[in-house]
């Protein structure tokens, strides 16, 4: 089945508005076009094209090798200097070199331009990736097209990740990153990328940017072509070069003598688009066939207060490895304990975690290193516990800890510390200061304001109840006590409608998880994993640590309150490397 690309012809000295992003027909753009096709579905990464760097399609011979593509160019370029001289074609190479060549718009000259300006490209065929870039759009194709919908672009607009990064969101370059690639010029003006975060590999976040940059684009150019060719770009400085050269249509841009002042991607991104969508409409495509994977299901909590990924992932009991996989935007310093996740990030969590969101109300604890807190001998209360709760989490009974602690009833409050093992002293684990339990302190306000999204757009299996109280377009949620400005900031979003749920206050806590307590995951599976033994009593001089995936020298001894030449010192350690697993014997803090 052929199917016929438009354009939009230059009527007149300015370029017209389209409705449509692939409209009026070209021979050469179509050839451009089933050239990509060709190289998305019909050669595999060890076939080498050598083609002509500004006419593509025009093949000049191919190699299965690097080695014996440059042994092939250098044949080539011998054959075009006899042709450029004005000798006779009578070899095989130079008969076919003639041949392809006289179907391009110049003259004799063609053959001088092509070695005088190096004009060889070498392109490896790509149709593992294009198969696996198939496979991987369904985590996010749906959620895209919503954007894109909600933003009134047209939604095959939504399936440029297919050519620009092939659907990997991990992409980096060094020069651009992401499910769309964006340079890191480019990305700035729509996203947040700093030491902490680059939102560029955020598929979501990143998505969200690149509708506003059609938007803008289109504004612009008034092209759906050159709106697809820019993208990357300045649109108000791509307009400006494009009317200095006198481009006002897509035509001109990839194919016209102007097409030496774009780079090859500005002038191949719409044609690469247009193969992209041919492949999807042709039902004999053999790598249709490519099944997809699942969506993505998660929420997204926008944080009230800054944390190390170590915490949460403790808090929450998640594997660091996943907290990971699920927040691709943040950086290394923050997986190492360098940074912390910043106030404002939009923390991408699974769907089960949903009621176990009470410890991202409050702050992480100050003033005394958590491992201090929670480390079986006393306890800090947070909100939506009980003592019933705890005490069944430490093995004990309700009646023996209200006797430990001499409580006259049941009820406990956020930031009190409890006794949760005999002989345990309370003065061992001290309350940050004032400035710490102020901000520790819950608030109505982060609580009514804490937006909980749920970022998969396609139908999602979940059971009855939990579809009862989890909207599956943006969810909130909400209270009917006051709002205040103090409140952590949104990030712009996407215009869906928002529906109320019940306050987290009426969720209990899925899991009541102690810091030293909690079980702990490392990535690696074999790794042993032995909890760490509780002080034999308050006065207790050193005790055992046991070292967690991500975790550094540094950060262990920043959370104990001890320095890295104390723990040196102590374990006989050479350097500051440690591995997960390894047992760590944990002096009295500095």
């Amino acid at each position: 089945m052929l199917l016929i690309f438009c354009l939009v012809a230059a009527a007149s000295a300015q370029p017209q508005a389209e409705t449509n992003p692939s409209s009026d027909a070209s021979q050469l753009l179509e050839q451009r076009v089933n050239f990509w096709v060709d190289v998305y579905s019909r050669y595999g990464e060890r076939n080498l094209l050598i083609c002509h760097l500004d006419y593509p399609w025009v093949v000049f011979a191919k190699a299965v090798s690097s080695t014996q593509a440059a042994n092939t160019v250098s044949r080539i370029k011998s054959a075009l200097r006899k042709l450029a001289a004005g000798g006779p074609a009578t070899e095989e190479l130079e008969q076919h070199l003639e041949n392809i060549l006289a179907q391009l718009p110049e003259g004799s000259e063609k053959y001088q331009r092509i070695l005088d300006n190096d004009l060889f490209l070498i392109q490896a065929g790509q149709r593992e990736h294009w198969k696996a870039a198939l496979q991987r759009s369904g985590r996010y194709e749906a959620a895209i097209q919503k954007i894109f919908a909600e933003a009134g672009l047209p939604s095959n607009l939504a399936r440029m990740p297919l050519t620009r990064s092939f659907y990997d969101e991990s992409l980096n370059t060094g020069t651009a990153a992401g499910l769309w690639l964006m340079p890191t010029d480019f990305a700035t003006r729509y996203l947040t990328i700093d030491p902490a975060r680059d939102e560029r590999l955020d598929a979501l976040l990143a998505s969200q940017a690149a509708a506003r940059y059609f938007k803008e684009a289109y504004q612009q150019l008034q092209s759906w072509p050159l709106a697809v060719s820019a993208f990357g770009q300045n649109p108000v400085k791509f307009k400006q070069l494009l009317y200095g050269l006198k481009i006002y249509n897509i035509q001109d841009l990839i194919d016209g003598r102007a097409a030496a002042n774009f780079d090859f991607e500005t002038r191949n991104a719409y044609a690469k688009w247009l193969a992209a969508l041919k492949l999807l409409e042709s039902p004999s495509s053999s790598v249709r066939s490519a099944k997809s994977e699942p969506p993505v299901q998660l929420m997204e909590v926008p944080l009230a207060h800054s944390f190390s990924a170590a915490y949460i992932s403790r808090e929450l009991d998640l594997t660091q490895s996943l907290l990971k996989s699920l927040n691709p935007a943040l950086t290394p310093p923050v997986w190492e304990g360098e940074l912390k996740i910043p106030k404002g990030y939009r923390l991408s969590l699974p769907l089960r975690h949903f009621a176990n969101l009470n410890v991202l109300r409050v702050a992480e604890p100050v003033g005394v290193a958590a491992s201090l807190v929670y480390s079986g001998m006393t306890y800090r209360v947070r909100e939506g516990d009980t003592l019933l709760a705890i005490a069944k989490k430490y093995g004990t009974s309700f009646k023996e800890l209200k006797k430990l602690n001499a409580l006259n009833s049941g009820a406990v409050k956020p930031g009190q510390d409890l006794i949760v093992r005999p002989g345990a002293a309370v003065a061992n684990a001290p309350l940050p200061d004032s400035a710490a339990v102020s901000e520790m302190a819950v608030s109505e306000t982060v609580v009514n304001e804490m937006v909980v999204n749920e970022m998969v757009v396609n139908e999602i299996a979940v059971s009855e109840t939990a579809a009862s109280e989890i909207a599956v377009n943006e969810m909130a949620v909400t209270d009917s006590t006051k709002r205040s400005d103090q409140a952590a900031a949104q990030p712009e979003t996407i215009n869906a409608p928002i529906q109320p749920l019940p306050p987290l206050s009426s969720v209990p806590p899925k899991r009541i998880v102690p810091a030293e307590a909690a079980k702990r995951e490392s990535s690696t599976p074999s790794s042993p994993k032995h909890p760490e033994p509780p002080p034999s009593s308050a006065t207790t001089k050193s005790r055992t640590y046991q070292v967690r995936s991500g975790e550094t020298l540094w950060s262990i001894g920043r959370e104990l309150g001890i320095s890295v030449e104390r723990l040196k010192r102590n374990n006989n350690l050479t350097s500051t490397r440690v591995a997960p697993g390894q047992i760590l014997t944990i002096p009295t803090p500095d």
